[in-house]
């Protein structure tokens, strides 16, 4: 079994979470499904708050995204801080139009991504790949739920571990 990178927080302070999706019919009924599960998930006291953010399957670097170039850029500081990749679910690509013959860097972004939070402190995220394999929103949402015990009042939670496949 391998540990989760979820931190053990405690339920009473509960971890704020913003899952990030692509909005498009293709997509919307896994993202209903991440969405209700996280509210499930704040009656229960393990998330304090969620965001629900939508964006594009690509993101310029050099048009007016700012807010989402700044979370990916801080989503990848947290990857290398945890020896973990976000590849293959986000991909940097330099796309070159056949018109004009300009290049820009783009990000490709997964259907869905959630991103934890304590306090101010970016703790997790999901989808990321490690040695084992890749971890993904529905591995995230299980490790919390699985924190949503009886004792979860008691003001600590264990550590969260992964069935071995």
């Amino acid at each position: 079994m391998s540990p989760s990178p979820l931190p053990d927080a405690a339920p009473d302070d509960g971890l704020d979470v913003e899952l990030f999706c692509r909005a498009s019919t293709t997509t919307a009924s896994a993202v209903d499904r991440y969405a209700n599960r996280l509210e499930d998930l704040r009656e229960d006291g393990v998330v304090a708050d969620i965001d629900v953010t939508t964006w594009p399957s690509r993101i310029d670097f050099s048009t007016g995204q700012d807010d989402l170039v700044d979370a990916c850029e801080r989503f990848e500081e947290w990857a290398e801080g945890e020896d973990v990749t976000l590849r293959p679910a986000f991909d940097r690509k330099e796309i070159t139009s056949e018109f004009t013959g300009e290049s820009r860097r783009m990000l490709v972004t997964p259907v869905a991504c959630l991103a934890a939070y304590d306090g101010e402190d970016l703790v997790a995220v999901y989808p990321h790949t490690d040695v084992d394999r890749t971890r993904t929103v529905e591995d995230a949402l299980d490790g919390l739920a699985a924190t949503a015990t009886p004792s979860a009042g008691s003001g600590s939670a264990s550590a969260v571990e992964y069935p071995d496949d």
